[in-house]
This record gives structure tokens, sequence and C-alpha cells, in this order.
């Protein structure tokens, strides 16, 4: 067994425990051999214990005919399960040996009890296995060979399915379903996820294209205001992609609850409508079902869960029982497996209805704003991954002595991943789940940005002089932007002091062949109390290259000249705070510091695109939800204010002013809680950039920012996963009105119901918002009591020695103390999808990836390296950059290496955006980057090959595709190999 070390310090940083050494304490056990003997060996076969075991499938019986189903048509199909949560009440390095547990017990049972299945989720499991206990990892190998222990699912964890990013959520499926292949030689096609808080629209285009056919899930049966009318159905992604559902639990309680949920089993009337949505009327899908046609196959799947452990022997006696007393009881029950269940419900799949939505969760919303860092650092690591891979792929065809950092690049991704799972992304976890959160988060972070500083030399002018700096821009975009160049990247120096800028400066750069000079404007570093501050340093805006590296000189000193658009942005506070940069103007109530005038030329003729005088304010509502206060919102929490005062000790001044950009700052206090808000505008940037921060002192408040548009939006469009979801503003049916707080990725937008014009709304890391009475909601903030512990946790543990030691305890609310977030309001001429003369340009999610994947200022440092073992691409020029060439609604969303298999393969994503049917897309690209490669081929996300015929001109480096709405398509491109 090798030793299990999580984390690295011994203190945490958020919970403040002393943390007890994983290798000093091991997991609770109850189940006992003389259990095993009672309740597997013996009362399983006691003629009492049979007859007492039927009169409880009497009641399942009698619960079935409540529903108008007969139980006796009915398969059920019987298999062991154990929901094990990677970190919730306890740690990660718990986990490790509570899944130990949990395979040992479920061994042991396939070894005495004929026909017993296990199914086992989370490929990260079986990595943990491998690692700390090997041998043991060799028997749980042949019991998946035997078909013993069945491997379901496929993503690395059971994740959240709203907050990671589509690209994100493909590296679930490929680092899970990689380890299956290479571990087991089995590929499951059945996606597991009973426990997470609802399922995006865009999941079933992911999961069909990387090997699933079915989906299993039991938490929308948790739904508070409507019971989601369907148990078995096709569920549809935009593009078309469909994946078979069970939406149901799996326990022994789904015959008592057979009364209410039973009904949804049912197959639709003939002639009945094929397809659902939040559109339509749950009543009218449920009058569309047919009394007497039923879903035959039924899931029990059994086992103590949560922190596995399960099954346990008293459920394995129970379990056995059953299949003895159901012949008896005409009850047709029988030791089956997830895919052997499946399998017989496909055989009825014709005649299922279609749902085409997300699945929304009437419940646990809450989890898409608790611990906002989480939520931050997630978006962040996502976009640091990859932008390291392009550079690097970059490098690999530019350099041959540059090896791709596959396995480091790989290791940080699962790192990733693992911190996406369901009860960790969401924030539904102890403190002391943090305490290992903020120590990873920086060490993927740095991994991230040592891939950069490794490969941005073989692609720019090298150099290690005074001042050089490498700019990296990762987006297949050329644009004209904001960059930040911190004092450390430009060689000038540490970290400054608070209230300390640097001096002046402009950054020299060439760009197509052109020499210019663009003015810096130093910033102070942001105080350390802030989550992540920003250090010192210049902003500056400057062109650059799509998916490009320049190089620059970061000169100090004023210039001798400057250049002519030198004049500062406008500002000025007093009685009239306001910013003018001449595209954009906004105006400030100088009372509350809201925003009640924003205008920007070119959109709707200049006039102001707010209303009333709230706009940029913080509202404060009751958070306070009696069972699940860090899961959910409380019950109509709009009739639940706080009613703060907006123009208490409120303080309006000029925090900056030059000719990069201009700003304001709001500070007021908001009940007993300091707020601030920095509104700026950049250069030649109609956005309107702003900073929120909060030192809240209050428990049980959500807060959120509202943002009152003209408009007059009847629909607000907000990203998924590789697709964008339209939802009324004001909702007509039951389903849709349950909606109350909707999820969204990078934005959200409210256009002119013409789309004449719009404002979408970006972020760095929030997925919550609601739409309520026309007004747009960005939720900012919960300070709701944290999940409690239990005593079987090493965390309750060192509560109790904390204790004990000195009367200290734990934090009680998440969300007191310091909070922050970027986002922007950004003035639009069109739609968010579509211009209003209809053609598809997917802007609002150009927008959003420009904001989140901002340009990466890195020092310039000189790299000698080894001769590679690899073959090198043929010798050319370094790429520099790459300007592909797509129409305006298809976006290029990945490029690295492939990892699939171990060949010399470019992966090449592409997604389309705006919701459009496009047919013949030419995706051009640039002659440096097509001429090293030999062949190209559409893959799946998995990375392997389809039996599709690549419409790709080599001459001209033009790949012609047709893309369905919203449609992902993958590419590998096979590198010519030329030797030495």
């Amino acid at each position: 067994m090798s030793k299990i070390v999580m984390p690295t310090k011994n203190i945490g940083k958020v919970s403040g425990n002393v943390r007890i050494d994983p290798d000093t304490v091991e997991e609770h056990e109850d189940d006992t051999d003389e259990q095993l003997h009672l309740w597997v060996e013996e009362l399983a076969n006691d003629k009492d214990f049979i007859n007492d075991v039927a009169e409880e499938i009497r009641i399942w019986k009698q619960k079935i005919a409540e529903a108008g189903c007969n139980p006796e048509q009915l398969v059920i199909h019987m298999a062991g399960e154990s929901h094990l949560d990677m970190a919730y009440k306890w740690r990660y390095a718990q986990t490790i040996k509570k899944a130990r547990r949990t395979l040992a017990k479920a061994m042991k049972h396939a070894r005495i009890v004929p026909g017993f299945t296990f199914a086992v989720s989370s490929p990260q499991i079986m990595a943990w296995m491998k690692e700390h206990y090997p041998e043991f990892y060799a028997d749980v190998k042949e019991f998946i060979k035997k078909g013993n222990i069945e491997p379901v699912g496929g993503s690395w964890v059971e994740a959240d399915c709203n907050m990671p990013s589509g690209e994100a959520f493909v590296r679930q499926r490929l680092h899970g379903m990689k380890l299956y292949r290479e571990e087991f030689g089995k590929l499951p096609e059945a996606e597991w996820f009973p426990d997470t808080f609802g399922y995006n629209a865009g999941l079933p285009q992911i999961l069909a294209k990387s090997g699933v056919k079915y989906f299993l899930t039991a938490k929308m049966t948790w739904c508070a205001t409507n019971d989601f009318p369907l148990t078995h159905f096709w569920w549809a992604s935009p593009d078309g992609s469909k994946v078979l559902v069970t939406s149901s639990r799996t326990g022994t309680s789904l015959f008592g609850q057979f009364p209410r949920y039973g009904i949804y089993r049912r197959l639709p009337k003939p002639g009945a409508k094929k397809t659902w949505s939040y559109d339509d009327e749950f009543a009218d899908l449920i009058a569309s079902l047919d009394n007497n046609a039923w879903v035959k196959p039924v899931a029990l799947f059994m086992g103590k869960g949560d922190g596995g452990h399960g099954p346990t022997h008293q459920e394995v006696g129970s379990m056995i029982a059953f299949t003895k007393a159901c012949p008896r009881e005409g009850v047709n029950l029988k030791w089956s497996s997830v895919h052997g269940y499946f399998k017989d419900v496909e055989q009825q799949g014709p005649g299922l209805l279609t749902w085409k939505d997300e699945l929304y969760l009437e419940y646990h919303q809450g989890t898409l704003t608790t611990h906002p860092a989480i939520k931050r650092w997630n978006r962040k690591l996502e976009c640091v991954l990859q932008a390291a891979e392009i550079a690097a792929t970059m490098a690999h065809l530019s350099d041959y002595r540059y090896e791709y950092p596959g396995d480091m690049l790989g290791k940080a991704w699962r790192k990733v991943l693992l911190n996406q799972f369901h009860d960790v992304l969401p924030g539904s976890c102890i403190p002391e789940v943090l305490d290992d959160l903020v120590e990873i988060w920086p060490e993927i972070d740095q991994t991230g940005m040592n891939i950069l500083d490794d490969a941005l030399p073989s692609l720019a002018t090298q150099g290690d002089g005074a001042g050089l700096v490498h700019v990296f821009n990762p987006i297949a975009e050329a644009r004209t932007t904001r960059l930040f160049i911190p004092v450390t990247a430009a060689g000038k120096g540490k970290k400054l002091p608070a209230g300390t800028a640097p001096p002046a400066a402009t950054f020299d750069v060439e760009l197509d062949g052109k020499s210019t000079s663009h003015l810096c404007q130093p910033i102070a570093p942001e105080p350390d109390s802030l989550e992540d501050p920003r250090p010192a340093g210049w902003w500056v805006v400057l062109p650059l290259p799509a998916l490009g590296v320049i190089t620059g000189l970061l000169v100090i000193g004023e210039p001798a000249s400057k250049p002519a658009a030198a004049a500062a942005i406008h500002v000025e506070a007093g009685t009239r705070p306001c910013i003018d940069n001449g595209i954009t103007r906004v105006e400030l109530d100088p009372r509350t510091g809201a925003i009640v005038k924003l205008a920007s030329k070119g959109v709707n003729g200049g006039k102001n695109l707010v209303t009333g005088d709230d706009t940029a304010l913080t509202i404060g509502y009751d958070d306070d939800d009696s069972e699940y206060q860090a899961w959910n919102v409380k019950e109509n929490y709009w009739d639940f204010p706080k009613n703060y005062p907006q123009d208490k000790n409120v303080s309006i001044t000029i925090d900056s002013q030059g000719p990069v950009l201009a700003s304001l700052r709001v500070d007021k206090t908001l009940g007993i809680s300091k707020l601030s808000t920095t509104i700026a505008l950049f250069k030649d940037d109609p956005a309107v950039h702003l900073f929120w921060h909060v030192d809240w002192q209050e428990k049980g408040v959500m807060l959120k920012l509202r943002v009152s548009t003209a408009t007059g939006a009847v629909h607000s469009i907000s990203d998924q996963m590789y697709c964008a979801v339209a939802r009324k503003t004001r909702p007509t049916t039951s389903g849709d009105k349950a909606r109350v707080e909707n999820p969204m990725q990078k934005y959200v937008d409210v256009s002119t119901p013409g789309n004449t014009w719009g404002l979408t709304l970006l972020n760095e890391g929030k997925h919550g918002y609601d739409t309520r009475d026309g007004k747009l909601h960005l939720t900012m903030q919960k300070s709701a009591l944290y999940p409690d512990t239990t005593s079987r946790t090493w965390a309750f543990m060192e509560r109790e020695e904390r204790k004990n030691r000195d009367g200290t305890a734990v934090p009680t609310n998440v969300g007191i103390g310091p909070a922050s977030c970027r986002f922007a309001l950004v003035p639009h001429d069109g739609g968010a999808l579509v211009t209003k003369d209809g053609k598809p340009t997917g802007q609002a999610k150009h927008l959003a990836e420009a904001y989140n994947h901002a340009p990466i200022a890195r020092p310039a440092v000189v790299k000698k390296r080894a001769s590679s073992k690899a073959f090198p691409a043929p010798a050319s020029a370094p790429l520099s950059s790459m300007a592909f060439g797509a129409p305006a609604n298809v976006l290029v969303s990945a490029i690295k290496m492939r990892e699939w298999e171990p060949t010399d393969t470019v992966i090449l994503r592409v997604a389309e955006i705006a919701g459009a049917q496009t047919r013949q897309a030419i995706i051009t690209m640039p002659r440096p980057f097509a001429s090293r490669f030999a062949r190209i081929e559409e893959m799946d996300l998995l990375e392997r090959p389809l039996e599709t015929t690549c419409g790709y001109d080599k001459e001209k480096g033009e790949l012609s595709i047709d893309l369905a709405p919203f449609e992902v398509k993958t590419f590998g491109l096979h590198v010519k190999r030329t030797k030495n």
C-alpha cells in the first residue's frame, strides 16, 4: 500500500483544523463476519424471514396496482450499488478508504452469492485503488473480468452537470473512458448520474458522442414543485443526439412511491405528440400517456450509499430473499446488471417520448452560487489548461525538440475533473473539503503557467532581457483587447505594497512588420484580503493575432512623444458621476451608485439601454431553507427581501483615470457589511467592466445584482455545454415557472424581441440568474449554513480534538467574509445568436469566450532544448499565430494532441454556436498549420475515428462540414512524419 498524501499543510486554511494523517486512521466497518453469516447464510434461507419478505413484496404489488399497473407484467432487474461521494461530509483522503471498504464488501458478496453483481462508477475510484492498494486492485480487476463488478458511468467522477464547460465535460468522458479501456478492456454504455443537481441541455450530445447509449438519474424525483412527468424517455440535445434515460429512484422505496411516480412509466397513446419541452404544459404530457401501456423493466439497484459501504450484509440477505419470495408472489425479479436492465428497456425504445430541453431540478438551485470561489477557480483553471494545450500543440508542431507535455496536462486536468464532483463544485461540502481545494487550485494554475513558459519561446522571438514579455492570445480570433501585464511578467520586481503603483510605461511590439508603441496605465496591487488578488502591473490595449504569440518590450518611463490617443478617458465623481470613453457612457445615481444611464454608439440609436434607478444595485433576500441551506434557495425567496437601504454610507470616488481605462468606485454599507462596486471603461471597448467586492457579515442571506434593461426581452439566452438555451422572461407553463433560478455558464443575454439590440452579461465564474419581473438578476453570494459532518468521519474527529484543545470550532456558514466577482455588461447590435435579419452569429458566445480566455502575459526567456525522441514536424517557420477562417456561427473550441491513442495527431474541435442548421461550412486552416498534416479524419469525442468521409481540400487547407444546431465535431489531424 502506498502512503495516502493529500493535503500538504497540517492546518486547514478554511476550517482551521489540525488535520489527521490519513495513514494513522482506518475507515470504520460496521458489517462483521458474524453479520455476514447471519444475514447472507442463515436468514436469507430462513423460512420465516422469507415469509416476512414475501409480505413486503405483497405491499409492493399493492402499491404498483394503485398506479393502475399489473405488477405481474413487470420485470425487476436487481443489482447491488453503493453511492460514494468523492467528498462531502468527508475529505478526499477518507473517500479512498471508503472505496476500498465498499469494493471489498462487494467482492465478499460476489464470492458467496451466486448471481450477485455490483455496479461501480467513477474511474477516479479505480485510479485511487491502483495507486494505493495495487494487490487489492488486482482482485477487483478479476471480479470485473468475471462480470460480478460492473463498471458503469465513464465520466471521471459523477460531476456537476450544469457548471463545467462543455469542453471540460468532454474531458470527464475522455479521461474516464480511457482508464476503463486501458485497465479493463471494457467501455460502459450506461452513464450513471443518480445524484447530480440537474442536467444541462447539451449533455446528451456529449454523452452520445463519447460512447453512451443509456443514462440513469434518480435526482429528478426530488423536484419540489412539479413531478417530472417521465420515467423512461429519449433525451435529445439541440443537435438531435439522443440517449435513453431512466429517471427513477432505484432502491426498494420506488415501490412505496409507485402511486406517485409509477404513472410516468407509461407509454404514449397512439398518435400522441412525440417531442416535449418546458414550453409544454406537464398536464398535457401526462394526458398523452396510455393507461394500458407500460414500460415493463424496473431497476432495483440496492445499497447503502453517500459514504459507500453498501450493499450491507443485511441488504444482500434481503436481496437473496427477494429472489426466493418473488416467484411465489407472482413477481418477476432476477439478478441482473445495469446494462442488462437498459437493454431490456431499449426493446420498448421506439415507443418512448423524447424530451428536448434541459432536465431542470426544482431543488438545490442554490448550488449554482454557494462558495463562489470554487466556481471562479474552476472556470479559471479550465481556461488556463486549454490555453496551455493550444500553446503546447503549436510548439510541438513548430519545434521538433519540444515534447508535448501530455502526462503533465493529463494529471492537471484530472485534478480539475475531480473537483467538479457534484458536492464539491456546487459547494455543498464541509469546510474541511475546502482546505484541500485551496491547496490544489494554485498547483494546477502553476502547472498551466509552467507549460506556457516552456512552449511560448518556440513560437515567438526569444530573449531574456529585462522587460521582454510574451503575450499569448488563446482564442481563434484576432482582436484588439485589453491586456494586463503583471510586474513579475515584465521582470520589474516582485510584489509592491498595497496602494503603490509601478511607474508609467509603454509596451513596444512588432506585428505584421510594423513597430508600434502602446501606452500602459500603471495599476496598484489589489489588497491581499481579496480572493485571488490581482498584483501590481499595467493595463494596455493592443491588437493581437488569432491564436498568436507576440513579444513586446515594456519600457519604463514617460515616452518622449505620447501616442496620439493619449488623452485620459473622461470620468468624474461629485454630483454627476459618469464615465465616457467615446463609445459607451455610464452615469450613476450619486445617492446609491446605481447605473441610471448606459448608452453606447450604434446601439439603440444611442438611447439609454437601462431603465429605472436600480441597475448594478445588490439586493438581499432571506436564505434560511429549513433543510438544505447550502443546496437550496428559500422557497418564494422574492417574498422575503431584506430591504437594505441603498444609500447608507455611499461614497463614489474616481478609482482610476488614464488613457487606457477610467473607473469609479462605489462604496457603501449594505446591512452590516461593506460593499464596493468598481465600474470601468477601457479604451476602444463598449463593454462596462464591473468588479464587485463584499466583506459579508450577515448569516442566512442571498445576494443578487440587478440589471433593469430597456430591451423588453421576452427571452433570456444563456449558454450551457456546447449549446444555448432560451428561457421566457415571464414563463407561462408550470414547469417553466418552477425554473426560479436558471443555470448558465459564461453569459446570459437579453435582447429586444426583434433582435434589434441587446445586452450580454459576461462572467468569470457565476452560474445562477433569474429574470423575475422582467429584470435580470445575477446571483452573487449565499451565506447559508455549511453541511454538518457525521460522527464517523475524520473531520468529526478533528473537530472534537480542536474543541477539547482550545474550545474553538469550524465556521458555521459559507459566504461569511470577503467575496468578489468580475463581470461585464456588453451593449450590442443584433441579438445574442442572430442579427436582426436572422443571420447566425453567436456573438454572445464569441464575447464570452474572449472575456474568459483573456490574453496571457508571461516573461520572455530563452529555452535550450535537447533533441526530442519523437519524429519532428516538417521544418518550417514557427506557428506564431493561427488565423482560422470560419462562418461567424462556427467556433474553434479546442486544439490539443490526441490522448485516446499515442499517435502524433492533433485534435481540432469546432462547434456551431448560434443554433442554426449550417450546410457546407468552410473551415479554412492557416497554411503553415495545414501543411504539417498528412491526412484528416473525423473522430468522436473520445478521439476514435468515425466511418465518415471528411470533406477536406488539402491544397486550399479547407474543411467542408455540415453542422446541426449547436453541433460539435472533432477532427484528427495526423502529423506528417519526417526523420531528422
